[in-house]
């Protein structure tokens, strides 16, 4: 008879059985995942003195009135390679770990509560959100403490709100393909699916060129992260969001590839809801930076 935990003593088919339903289902790949974002933005958080060293005798030379940074911390080339080995540990690790198979066994009173008729894999999503929403928290509570501090109207940042409001367009219209990547996924279209993420990847780089163009009118203008306050705050703010674009045009890639090699997704469509709800939350943070960074 079982005892406390579900445990059978004296049961030796029990036991095994026992063991059967358990089997070891774990991956090491998100792990991976982790430690190689943590060695990538370890080493980013060194690479200041080298932009600045590059920036001070290439673009800026004898320029007077240019940021100084005499407390700046001295160059270590660990930085830079910490970065180079974290860029490759996640693209190693983020590969594997969209390619292996993974089926985790079915447990029932897991399955039944607290989140009835939910997936594990949809309620990681959701949770994987949600801890990003207190990341964009932070910076966007940074941003709104330190215009207080200093006054609303007292901050001075040189936006190009046309620029911005594209590519509020652009995501926005991004959202829509997303959504119809997912339905041609149900209804197991193809061409349709392959359509439809390949235009959400086209308007991912759009919106990722009109940020590039956006960040180098700054730099053109002598206005890096290390200029002060503000645009310390805009460029973290909206370089983490740039980010999360880059981290969804290669999950995209990925799935396109998959698709295309596979066929994957068409028999089993979840996947495409759960990179839609990743892209959407993407989408929903750029609604709030816009406002904030352009037009306040």
């Amino acid at each position: 008879a079982a005892t406390d935990g579900g445990v059978a003593h004296g049961a030796t088919a029990t036991a095994e059985s026992h063991e059967e339903e358990h089997a070891d289902h774990a991956s090491i790949w998100p792990l991976g995942i982790g430690a190689g974002t943590f060695v990538f933005f370890l080493g980013l958080s060194g690479i200041t003195p080298y932009v600045y060293s590059f920036v001070e005798s290439h673009i800026h030379s004898g320029v007077g009135d240019f940021v100084s940074l005499a407390s700046a911390p001295n160059q270590s080339i660990v930085y830079p390679i910490l970065t180079a080995l974290g860029l490759g540990l996640m693209g190693i690790t983020l590969f594997q770990f969209g390619r292996e198979q993974f089926d985790a066994p079915e447990m029932a009173i897991a399955e039944r509560w607290p989140f009835g008729g939910i997936s594990n894999e949809k309620m990681g999503v959701w949770v994987f959100l949600a801890s990003d929403v207190v990341v964009f928290g932070a910076a966007i509570g940074a941003y709104i403490f330190m215009r207080i501090h200093g006054g609303w109207h007292n901050w001075h940042l040189e936006s190009i709100t046309m620029a911005g409001l594209f590519n509020t367009y652009v995501l926005l219209t991004s959202s829509f393909t997303v959504i119809l990547a997912h339905v041609m996924a149900e209804r197991g279209n193809k061409k349709g699916l392959l359509g439809a993420l390949s235009a959400t990847v086209l308007l991912g780089f759009v919106f990722m060129g009109v940020k590039a163009f956006e960040y180098s009118s700054k730099f053109d203008a002598g206005h890096y992260w290390f200029s002060g306050i503000e645009y310390s705050l805009y460029f973290v703010t909206t370089g983490l969001h740039a980010l999360h674009v880059i981290l969804g045009l290669l999950i995209a890639g990925f799935m396109i590839y998959r698709v295309v090699s596979i066929d994957a997704y068409l028999e089993d469509h979840m996947p495409v809801e759960y990179f839609g709800l990743y892209w959407h939350f993407v989408d929903i943070v750029w609604v709030f930076l816009f406002p904030l960074f352009y037009l306040m």
